[in-house]
């Protein structure tokens, strides 16, 4: 009995479930602090899957949030920002909030500062009349339109697989005792 119990306790020991540890952020690409000099795609790279994304804000200094071009979610660990092209030069707050592979939700907040090049510069203050005029004109249906991420498939073998493997080892120690058993 005392070797059927400690085959139980080394299994379970052995084969921990994946839940033990909630994704981070590993990277950022350009890294938190940096200094953009033009519109740019920022790239979060996690140290495990994300299941989904749920929030992506760009927030400016006095506190405006922007909208995103575009949230590419690929692959799993990934996610991918484009910045919008009309950005005044400041401060910026990209705020983020994901689902992660244990199913917890993991928020966090990168800053950065855009300072435009002297380019940018002066074709950023035509195009910046250009949308001026034509966000006045926008619907607010068109205002309330939001880019959604690309789902990850979720095949749940984060759970499945150590739970299986567990299995296992109770049902071989079941069958080691009881065949001893009837031996003797």
């Amino acid at each position: 009995m005392k070797r059927f119990l400690l085959s139980c306790v080394v299994g379970l020991v052995a084969f921990p479930t994946a839940a033990g540890a909630h994704t981070h952020l590993e990277s950022a690409d350009p890294e938190e602090g940096s200094i953009l000099e033009e519109t740019t795609t920022i790239t979060l790279s996690f140290d495990s899957m994300v299941q989904e994304t749920n929030t992506m804000v760009l927030i400016d200094e006095s506190g405006n949030e922007l909208e995103l071009d575009e949230i590419r979610h690929n692959p799993e660990d990934t996610i991918d920002v484009q910045l919008p092209e009309a950005m005044n030069e400041g401060e910026y707050t990209l705020f983020y909030s994901i689902v992660g592979e244990d199913g917890h939700v993991m928020e966090d907040e990168l800053s950065y500062t855009y300072e435009a090049s002297e380019e940018e510069s002066e074709s950023g203050s035509e195009s910046e009349r250009e949308e001026s005029i034509s966000s006045e004109e926008a619907s607010p249906e068109e205002e309330e339109q939001v880019t959604q991420p690309e789902e990850a498939e979720d095949n749940g073998n984060g759970v499945l697989l150590p739970a299986t493997i567990g299995l296992i080892v109770i049902a071989a120690g079941f069958i080691i005792f009881f065949s001893r058993k009837k031996r003797s």
